[in-house]
C-alpha cells in the first residue's frame, strides 16, 4: 500500500515534468515544476516539509540523471514507457519515500 502511495505521488511529479524543461536552466520553470510537485504532493498528504524536500530532490535528479532529449521527451509526452519507468526509479531511489 505504501508503495502505491509513492508510485501516485511519483507519477504525479513525473506529470508536472512539462513545466520544468531543463530544471537547471530555467528557473522560473523550475519554480513552477516545484510548485506544482508539492501541490501534487500535498493532495497526496505528504507534510509540506516533506514535499519541498521530495520535489527539490527530483527536480536534482532530472538535471543529473536525464539529458536534456530525455527531458524534452518527457516534456512533449513522447517518452517511452521505459524512459517514464526510469524517471519513477531514479527518484525513488535517490529522493526515497516523500513523508
Amino acid at each position: 500500500m505504501r508503495f502505491q502511495h509513492l508510485f501516485s505521488l511519483v507519477a504525479a511529479c513525473a506529470m508536472a515534468l512539462p513545466l520544468t524543461a531543463n530544471a537547471a536552466g530555467l528557473d522560473g520553470q523550475r519554480d513552477q515544476y516545484l510548485k506544482a510537485c508539492e501541490t501534487s504532493a500535498k493532495a497526496h498528504q505528504v507534510s509540506a516539509a516533506g514535499a519541498t524536500q521530495h520535489c527539490k530532490c527530483s527536480a536534482e535528479v532530472v538535471d543529473s540523471k536525464f539529458t536534456q532529449e530525455e527531458v524534452g521527451k518527457l516534456n512533449d509526452g513522447t517518452a517511452s514507457a521505459a524512459l517514464v519507468d526510469r524517471l519513477k526509479t531514479e527518484v525513488h531511489t535517490a529522493c526515497g519515500t516523500a513523508k
